[in-house]
């Protein structure tokens, strides 16, 4: 009986963890609305995504997704497919809000 119940709870842990979700935020050279649109309905078709915030103006691209599903390198390479170059921003660019130089084609 524990055991069953053992593994049963085990069972139970790894299955919340394939559904984990995480977040990732990318600095990417966006000229326009336009940019943005296509990025977020373009990603939205990607293994795992869950929310697209792509802003103009911040120049980002938030992601948030299922870590059994997708990783920040194969969102990273959907950006790069779309023809944007993408930087993940780390914590201290977050806090210091500076913008990062990068090119892409239209």
């Amino acid at each position: 009986m524990i055991m069953t119940l053992a593994l049963s709870t085990l069972s139970m842990n790894a299955e919340e963890n394939k559904k984990e979700l995480k977040e990732v935020t990318f600095q990417v050279a966006m000229d326009c609305q336009s940019c943005a649109d296509k990025i977020t309905k373009n990603l939205s078709f990607e293994k795992g995504v869950k929310e697209i915030k792509a802003d103009v103006t911040k120049q980002t691209v938030y992601i948030k997704y299922r870590a059994d599903k997708s990783s920040h390198a194969k969102l990273k390479d959907a950006l790069k497919k779309l023809g944007y170059e993408a930087k993940e921003v780390d914590a201290a660019c977050k806090t210091t809000k500076k913008a990062c130089c990068v090119s892409h084609d239209h």
